[in-house]
């Protein structure tokens, strides 16, 4: 039996659009294998800088001062003795140039650069990288770049009109920089000071840390060679027995945790993206009874006490349970209909139906959060 509410009522006296959304739920999570929910504590690449010259240009360099004495100092490291005031400019430029060094680099690894103008040049196309050096955090030398550019974007002008697509002034080369013998210092160890493979995930979760512990714990009781621990919610630690620590039975085994899966517990978590028109809500989103109303829009959430009753052959019992219902309502329209159910798609589906636009929809939900009623963390960006 259905009872009456202030929201009875109140839908009396709104005009004639209803939707009841359904209870259609999301996709069933799936599993998802560890290594892409933790990152192995200590093991991460790292970045190399460094300060050089691009030549070749066809006027579209820059003429700065810094860029002139750049250029002289460079000149001086080939021998060649000139002053800054007896260089041409234009046909060079100051830019920044970076790589990505991976974990695990040896001397010879080849890297991608990316390199970009400092000074006031205007294009970079055609142009070629002069042999520079490229350090780390530690101002240590591990890398030496030189190559052709590749430019995505490109200037044309003419006298009274120009067009620029991307950016000119930017662009990469591949396999430019090649590492040195230094670069091996860097190579970290797979096990922490105390012997142990320590995994961070990367969304701390006590649930998840929980599933990944007893997963890993099923493969190493297997071979009795160690234990998984939680340390908090974001470490979990594999301790393994002395004889297991060699680096070729940590590589393998490694390999294995990485390869296990689990069913992953997702944050309820509602992400709003005003400049884009993105919304992303998690399935564990809820709503709680509630009335807003927009302009000319009405939504209800109502819980309706439903009474269970077991067949005669079953030893159950009687219950009473909630139906719950979202109604949303706009002053004109016809009625549109699913299965009732309170989960924020079918909030979304409904207002989607009705041709309500996003900044509206976004609205809704910010305001349905800060009553408390739309349960889940909201991110605004």
């Amino acid at each position: 039996m259905k009872h009456a509410s202030s929201f009875d009522l109140l839908r009396t006296l709104v005009p004639s659009v209803l939707l009841i959304a359904g209870t259609t739920s999301f996709a069933r999570s799936q599993q998802v294998r560890i290594d892409s929910l933790v990152d192995l504590h200590g093991i991460r690449e790292n970045t190399l800088v460094g300060r050089g010259i691009v030549t070749g240009l066809r006027g579209t360099g820059d003429g700065t001062v810094a860029t002139r004495q750049a250029f002289v100092s460079y000149l001086a490291r080939t021998n060649l003795q000139v002053r800054p005031d007896q260089v041409a400019a234009g046909n060079y430029a100051l830019v920044n140039i970076s790589a990505k060094l991976p974990v695990f680099a040896r001397d010879g690894t080849k890297l991608d650069v990316s390199v970009s103008s400092i000074g006031d040049a205007t294009s970079l196309r055609g142009g070629e990288l002069l042999l520079t050096e490229l350090r780390g955090s530690d101002g240590k030398i591990y890398a030496l770049a030189s190559g052709q550019l590749m430019i995505g974007g490109f200037e044309a002008k003419g006298t009274n009109a120009k067009v620029t697509r991307n950016h000119p002034t930017a662009g990469t080369i591949p396999s430019g920089a090649i590492c040195e013998a230094p670069v091996e210092d860097l190579i970290p160890s797979l096990l922490n000071e105390q012997g142990e493979l320590s995994f961070l995930l990367r969304q701390p979760s006590p649930e998840n840390a929980r599933r990944i512990a007893e997963s890993i714990n099923q493969l190493l009781d297997k071979r009795n060679i160690g234990v998984c621990t939680i340390e908090d919610p974001r470490n979990v630690r594999v301790g393994l027995l002395s004889h297991y620590r060699d680096p070729g039975s940590v590589t393998r085994l490694l390999a294995e945790i990485e390869a296990l899966t689990i069913e992953p517990v997702v944050e309820a978590r509602i992400l709003l993206n005003e400049k884009t028109g993105t919304i992303i809500a998690g399935r564990d989103v809820r709503l709680t009874p509630c009335l807003v109303q927009i302009s000319e829009l009405t939504i209800e959430v109502i819980d309706d006490p439903v009474v269970s009753q077991p067949s005669g052959l079953s030893r159950g019992e009687t219950t009473t349970v909630k139906k719950s219902e979202i109604r949303v309502t706009q002053e004109s329209g016809k009625p549109v209909i699913v299965d009732g159910g309170t989960s924020l798609r079918d909030l979304i589906q409904g207002l989607q139906s009705l041709g309500v636009d996003g900044q509206k929809m976004m609205t809704v939900l910010s305001e349905l959060h800060a009553a408390g009623h739309l349960h889940g963390r909201l991110e605004q960006r």
